[in-house]
């Protein structure tokens, strides 16, 4: 699965700036090496595509310069507080 990932990913990087150009800010949904959806929200972006796709076979990526990305990280782990 990873592999799948690391090829969309190069895909993004390959067009980034034509992408960002094109949908600045917005989230892109890459699989088959080439965007196949793109979306204002991320949520929608999730929500849309994992109803044709199977989670682990696309990637979704905000279109935005590397310096204004911000990261979010999401566990399945509960961590609760003494």
């Amino acid at each position: 699965m990873p592999d799948i990932l690391d090829r969309e990913y190069d895909y993004y990087k390959t067009h980034e700036e034509e992408l960002i150009a094109a949908h600045r800010g917005r989230f892109l949904v890459v699989a088959d090496d080439q965007v196949v959806g793109v979306y204002d929200d991320e949520g929608d972006a999730l929500a849309e595509t994992v109803k044709t796709r199977e989670l682990g076979t696309f990637l979704i990526q905000q279109a935005l310069p590397s310096e204004e990305l911000v990261q979010h990280f999401y566990s399945r782990v509960i961590i609760h507080a003494a």
